[in-house]
């Protein structure tokens, strides 16, 4: 057998992959969690447009206000214990969910469920942009009741205001982000 052809491993990896090791798929050398940032996750998932749509629909619905209050503590919590369950590994160990994923799907097959947190990000994304626009042209309606007036007119399906309640939420999130 030649001796080109025969790996021999020396103990140290001279230049790894970019795809494979970054500083952003490295365990986290120093991780606090207090209560507070733990309440302020779960807080942040459970407080949304999209929840508070929710519970006007449960109004809407014919349920009483202790209803919806025991219906969203209950979501609440169900929320509350998910994603504490899904963040388990990753708060124990250091290690990022695309490093988790690759344990179950492989390197290549990691991108399956990556691929599908984003079509989900995405989707989550237009619903909470859908919302606040909506919301956003029932202020400006209270505020400016003449452009009730500029509702008829449309430019690809938005009248001028809706066009207004879409840009504005869009603009804060490119602001923010």
């Amino acid at each position: 057998m030649e001796k080109a052809s025969q790996a021999i491993f020396t103990g140290t990896v001279s230049s790894p992959s970019h795809r494979l090791y970054n500083e952003d798929l490295a365990p986290a050398r120093e991780r606090r969690w207090t209560t507070y940032s733990l309440l302020s996750m779960w807080m942040s998932d459970v407080h949304s447009i999209g929840t508070y749509t929710f519970a006007a629909g449960l109004f809407f619905l014919g349920l009483t206000g202790w209803e919806v209050l025991v219906a969203e503590i209950i979501g609440a919590f169900v929320v509350m214990y998910l994603a504490n369950m899904t963040g388990v590994a990753g708060t124990k160990l250091g290690v990022p969910y695309p490093v988790l994923s690759r344990i179950s799907f492989g390197v290549f097959g990691g991108n399956v469920p990556a691929l599908i947190r984003g079509v989900i990000a995405i989707f989550w994304y237009g619903i909470q942009t859908y919302l606040s626009s909506v919301a956003v042209v029932a202020i400006l309606l209270l505020i400016f009741p003449d452009m009730k007036s500029m509702m008829g007119t449309t430019f690809l399906g938005l009248s001028a205001p809706g066009w207004i309640g879409f840009l504005f939420p869009l603009g804060l999130a490119i602001f923010h982000f």
